[in-house]
């Protein structure tokens, strides 16, 4: 089974305090952006395009696109520090820990392959 990632998907798992509709074509871009590059990362081959991902990815991918969307007004910003410590961010193009997770087990297991 194949992946659809949609705006109002990601917006119902992540973004439920988000009512706006202006973003919603940045939203398509990431997630244009992340489906594209998780292609990539999983099957290198699959820089024609012709790979599809499998269904177990949609809720990690989302998860990544609504990361990307809420941190795009600090880009270059990689730690902030507070005064019972530090957190550190991802970088803009780095997978979040889980998601990262979620694509080595479909690399691994060979879900960057199939069919719809």
């Amino acid at each position: 089974m194949a992946i659809t990632l949609t705006v109002a998907y990601v917006k119902e798992q992540f973004l439920t305090d988000m009512t706006r509709t202006d973003h919603d074509t940045l939203l398509e871009n990431l997630i244009i952006d992340v489906v594209s590059r998780a292609v990539t990362y999983i099957d290198d081959a699959a820089i024609t395009g012709q790979a599809t991902l499998h269904a177990s990815l949609q809720r990690p991918l989302a998860k990544q696109v609504s990361y990307e969307y809420r941190q795009r007004t600090s880009p270059g910003l990689q730690s902030v520090t507070f005064p019972d410590g530090s957190v550190n961010k991802f970088s803009d193009d780095e997978w979040i820990t889980d998601v990262k997770a979620a694509l080595d087990r479909s690399r691994y297991f060979g879900f960057g392959d199939q069919e719809t």
